[in-house]
């Protein structure tokens, strides 16, 4: 703090609130989970990205080649198992664990 010119300091402790019922240990252990959880919606929004783009452009070729092309049935199979994996993933981000919470618990 300033008054004037003259400038007041002292040392500040800062901690866990009295009434917490929770130490330090305990929080820190929240986070390290908080922070796999973080990780992992990531990387299961990235994986869910990569596979609508992959049955993007593969529907996308196989429209552009004739109708009675082998590669075209092909192509059109690959979006179709991709888009039953993408929805098999989004139906699994939905699910609640196994101890019956969310996953906002």
């Amino acid at each position: 703090m300033t008054k004037n010119k003259q400038v007041y300091e002292t040392p500040l402790v800062i901690g866990l609130d009295r009434r917490a019922d929770y130490n330090e240990a305990d929080r820190a252990a929240q986070f390290e989970a908080a922070m796999r959880v973080h990780g992992l919606f990531g990387r299961m929004t990235d994986l869910t990205d990569r596979i609508q783009y992959s049955r993007m452009m593969a529907g996308a070729i196989a429209a552009q080649l004739p109708e009675k092309d082998r590669l075209r049935a092909q192509l059109s199979a690959f979006a179709d198992a991709a888009e039953t994996v993408r929805a098999g993933h989004r139906r699994h981000q939905g699910r609640r664990c196994h101890h019956g919470r969310g996953a906002s618990a």
